[in-house]
């Protein structure tokens, strides 16, 4: 499984459980330490998907969706 897989995966989770154990992790996708660090450094520095709790647990922040916008810009020009 590439890097790429493995963190959608890890994202599918997160975002269904909300909290996922890195012991977990790492048990489940088979990480060693090294592989984990990556893993956590994506989610939590790079893409800002998730916090560190502890040093124990991976929280799911989340990615806030971008809602269209509902304001509106007025001309400069006045009404003809």
């Amino acid at each position: 499984m590439s890097i790429e897989e493995l963190l959608a995966e890890v994202v599918a989770l997160l975002q269904c459980e909300g909290r996922v154990s890195y012991r977990m992790l790492k048990r489940r996708f088979a990480l060693d330490e090294e592989y984990l660090e990556d893993l956590k450094s994506e989610l939590i520095d790079a893409k800002r998907l998730a916090v560190d709790e502890d040093g124990k647990v991976l929280v799911w922040i989340g990615a806030s969706p971008v809602s269209g916008s509902k304001f509106q810009v007025s001309s400069s020009q006045p009404p003809a």
